[in-house]
């Protein structure tokens, strides 16, 4: 947010930045949209999280 703000800086629109504060270990995991994502994909099959679709 910082980073859009003061317009420097890469952001992270399709990467996951992971965190792990005990070791201050930083690492980006790269994701992409999925049309065969049974929640967000072209013909989503679940409707919710509740498990009760």
């Amino acid at each position: 947010m910082i980073r859009e703000i003061v317009g420097f800086g890469e952001g992270l629109v399709g990467r996951l930045l992971m965190v792990d504060a005990r070791s201050m270990r930083f690492e980006t995991l790269n994701y992409a949209w999925d049309p065969g994502n049974p929640l967000s994909g072209e013909k989503p099959t679940i409707g919710d999280l509740s498990g009760k679709y």
